[in-house]
């Protein structure tokens, strides 16, 4: 009779244990494989180029030669002294380059693939800086104005005519949208 028990008390221990394979079993071996693969490429490209010599900042935006046309807009932040950006009369005013009510700076043409906006210049003023730290390279590497830019893709009437950029678009489920606060404008 012991010899019976041991042998229950083993199929009941079995019977329990293999309840759980089951559930084991299917989470070891669910799971699916895939081959290939595709490269995803948006519509546009665009990189920020940056030169600095004394305590001026040329800045430029160049579109890569398999991008959409673009709008572009650009800002510029620093914390000490006072930005001047693109200011008329000096030597490398660009008259594409306007300064919108909201504190950037939009591109006047539409930038096509392969193509560079022209230079916007930053410069600082009010700032206290040796003779010596300008002809330290390092020093004026260290210039430290921080520029931010976007770029969005144009749209066309059905003439072919660029729109205006709707800077405060939002894409909200596939779709693009006007943003929440209303129709601020470009700024410009």
């Amino acid at each position: 009779m012991k010899k019976r028990s041991m042998i229950l008390a083993a199929l009941m221990a079995a019977v329990v244990l293999g309840a759980g394979i089951g559930s084991a079993r299917a989470y070891f071996t669910t799971y699916a494989e895939a081959e290939g693969g595709c490269v995803v490429k948006l519509g546009d490209t665009t990189t920020l180029k940056e030169d600095v010599v004394d305590l001026h900042k040329a800045v430029s935006i160049t579109s890569e030669d398999s991008s959409e046309p673009v709008w572009v807009r650009a800002r510029a932040y620093y914390g000490e002294g006072e930005l001047h950006i693109n200011e008329e009369g000096s030597e490398r005013y660009s008259s594409k380059w306007s300064l919108g009510a909201d504190g950037w700076w939009y591109y006047s043409d539409v930038l096509m693939a392969g193509e560079s906006t022209e230079v916007l210049v930053v410069s600082i003023q009010g700032v206290e800086v040796s003779e010596e730290d300008l002809l330290n390279p390092s020093k004026v590497e260290d210039f430290d104005v921080i520029v931010v830019y976007e770029s969005i893709p144009v749209e066309y009437d059905e003439n072919g005519v660029p729109l205006d950029p709707d800077w405060d678009a939002r894409i909200d489920d596939g779709d693009i949208t006007e943003a929440a606060q209303g129709d601020a404008g470009s700024g410009r």
